[in-house]
């Protein structure tokens, strides 16, 4: 199966077309609402050094443009050391749990 490749206002504008939600929003207003909501999310991750700690381990964003550490958004009602385990292990596949003191 094929997924065809979208810029983020035209995946938008199809959702909206498609679905027939929020109609009298304009696609612009939406992805400013989005990207507001979105940054105001807290994150929560880890620092993995090897252990000579000469080396660290990161991750890339979607297109590979950008590196960072393991993290993620906190999920509502979750504490920040839940979030930091969940977000290495959904990232990397490492259970920092139990390094966490």
């Amino acid at each position: 199966m094929s997924v065809p490749s979208m810029k983020f206002p035209v995946f938008v504008r199809e959702i909206q077309n498609f679905y027939n939600v929020l109609p009298d929003w304009n696609t612009k207003d939406l992805i400013e609402l989005y990207e507001s909501y979105k940054s105001h999310i807290p994150v929560r991750g880890a620092i993995i050094l090897n252990k000579n700690m000469d080396k660290v381990l990161l991750v890339t964003n979607f297109n590979g443009r950008a590196y960072s550490f393991p993290k993620g958004k906190i999920n509502e009602e979750e504490n920040d050391e839940a979030c930091a385990i969940r977000e290495v292990f959904e990232e990397v596949g490492f259970d920092i749990s139990p390094m966490i003191t």
